[in-house]
């Protein structure tokens, strides 16, 4: 306990409010119940130095006091520790206190004590987290300068350490932050590089297929002009053959109509010629391939017609269309081409073709 009568003790609370605000100096601190332990270790470390430094000399007298100034002051470079105070075993609390719960790790602690038959050194040092274990008695002046030196020394080692260690955990942390960043960085650029790529591909993919219909059209533009040429004057004779075909039918006639008040032998060649040459069949079936003939140039002309989609320069105008009559238009136009084994089928709603025809509710009921 602290003994107020003291005489150095009032001197002692004034020099340790100095000390602990010197950062020039390294913080040490005693804890011990005696205060005569207190006095004599001020005394003996008052001139002590190390790198040019003195020392800035804390006090506690408990266990709990010494973690109450541990807590506040963390930067507390050697503890000199009793074990016996309070209890028989504060001091060792108060050690595993410092690594375990204010998980300070660089302070240097050296437990000293009056009675070491007690607490054996070997157990100590193996089963507590201390850097060293003296007897009070063996601490004489020059010993207690070589403990506080080897301590101060390994604490700033161990604190150089450490501040290496958090100076390469930022480091660390600030490049996994800056390769995250580039990682995005890159992502994005590699998502514009693949957009970038896939419009390239859309635009190569319509330049060929504009390619492709350039050249469908100069081909559909000179097929159609081949074929239309002779197709212009296959209609213009077939004009003919039909008015010539007309008149043939109508002199004939006239003959025979004519024959009928004249001599029964003339109207017998007439027959006998007619039985002949079949005329009767000819002139009919002359008028079926004429019609056939029309039909299929009518055909070949809206082909060609049709080609000019390919040859049109400007932009067609969008206008609806009945998709049941073009299918009907298009198995009508393919029942020459198709084998005649095949019977096509269709059977085609009149609103197949209107959205209204789709609705959800019109399947309500079903």
């Amino acid at each position: 306990m602290i003994d107020k009568d003291a005489p150095l003790s009032f001197f002692q609370k004034e020099s340790d409010e100095h000390e602990s605000h010197d950062e020039r100096a390294w913080p040490v601190l005693i804890v011990d119940d005696d205060e005569q332990v207190h006095i004599l270790s001020k005394l003996v470390l008052n001139n002590f130095m190390y790198h040019g430094k003195k020392l800035a000399i804390l006090h506690a007298y408990s266990g709990d006091e010494a973690l109450s100034i541990l807590r506040d002051k963390p930067s507390v470079a050697l503890v000199l520790l009793d074990v016996i105070m309070e209890t028989n075993d504060a001091g060792l609390r108060c050690a595993e206190q410092i690594r375990n719960t204010l998980m300070n790790d660089t302070v240097q602690i050296v437990l000293r004590t009056g009675q070491p038959g007690d607490v054996p050194e070997q157990v100590v040092m193996q089963q507590y987290d201390i850097n060293d274990y003296k007897c009070k008695t063996e601490l004489t002046k020059e010993r207690l300068f070589s403990t506080v030196t080897a301590a101060l020394r390994a604490f700033e080692h161990v604190s150089k350490l450490k501040h290496l260690s958090d100076e390469l955990a930022l480091l660390n942390q600030s490049l996994e932050l800056k390769v995250e960043q580039r990682t995005a960085e890159l992502k994005a650029s590699n998502d514009e590089l693949v957009d970038a790529m896939a419009e390239i591909e859309r635009q190569q993919f319509a330049l060929v297929q504009a390619e492709k219909l350039a050249s469908l059209g100069q081909l559909a533009a000179g097929v159609a002009h081949e074929i239309n040429n002779p197709l212009g004057f296959l209609f213009s004779n077939l004009e003919f053959l039909e008015s010539y075909l007309g008149k043939w039918q109508s002199m004939w006639k006239d003959t025979v109509n004519a024959s009928i008040s004249n001599e029964e032998q003339y109207l017998q060649q007439l027959e006998v010629l007619k039985k002949n040459y079949q005329l009767d069949w000819v002139f009919d079936d002359a008028n079926d391939l004429m019609g056939d003939v029309k039909l299929g140039l009518n055909r070949i002309q809206a082909i060609v017609k049709d080609l000019g989609v390919f040859t049109a320069q400007e932009v067609q105008a969008v206008e609806d269309v009945n998709l049941s009559k073009m299918i009907q238009l298009a198995l009508e136009k393919s029942q020459e081409i198709k084998p005649h084994c095949c019977v096509v089928e269709t059977q085609i709603p009149e609103d197949f073709f209107d959205p209204m025809y789709w609705l959800p509710n019109r399947y309500s009921n079903n």
